[in-house]
């Protein structure tokens, strides 16, 4: 069963390749940004995230990023990634030790303040934040109080992809930053 791989069909590996590790990147961005903010990680935490947009080559990526935590113990825990729909493979990453919080300055300039946002848990007050990262811009909506990314926009080259928080069964991620 041997083929050929054309000029095409390189630039779509390629593209796949690069969106996997933009989103691994990010994956492991919001662990650190919105589980460091719970105090108490307990086994079975997890948050979901859905995923939209387009890679650098125009093709469109649509699928959810999860991360749960396990093995809680003391400071240290371990963070199972999954991303349903997007290719990209199942991962786990241990913690020794939970990440300080992290501060607003972490996710860049701060551009808007006191933004209305609608999530799945109702309206939240954020600020929306810009950074460059690697050649990629990142804006970020964040609640003050608990610092939480609600959304993110993710622009690669010629491609946008949109995280937006979806699903949580961590209580101070689902109920702060009310409106």
């Amino acid at each position: 069963m041997g083929g050929t791989t054309n000029l095409t069909d390189k630039k779509v590996i390629i593209g796949i390749v690069a969106v996997a590790v933009v989103i691994v990147v990010i994956g492991a961005a919001f662990a650190l940004t919105v589980l460091s903010q719970v105090v108490f990680l307990k086994n079975g935490d997890y948050v979901t995230f859905d995923v939209t947009g387009t890679d650098q080559n125009g093709n469109p990526i649509s699928g959810q990023m999860r991360m749960t935590v396990s093995n809680v113990s003391g400071a240290s825990c371990d963070f199972l990634y999954e991303y349903p729909g997007l290719g990209v493979p199942t991962s786990t990453h241990h913690m020794s030790q939970v990440p300080a919080l992290t501060t607003p300055a972490d996710l860049g300039s701060r551009t808007q303040n006191n933004v209305n946002l609608p999530t799945a848990y109702g309206d939240k007050t954020v600020n929306v934040y810009v950074k460059n990262v690697d050649n990629q811009v990142w804006t970020s909506y964040a609640g003050v109080n608990p610092l939480v990314q609600y959304k993110i926009v993710v622009t690669i080259e010629s491609g946008t992809m949109t995280f937006v928080l979806s699903q949580t069964n961590i209580d101070k991620v689902k109920t702060g930053n009310a409106a």
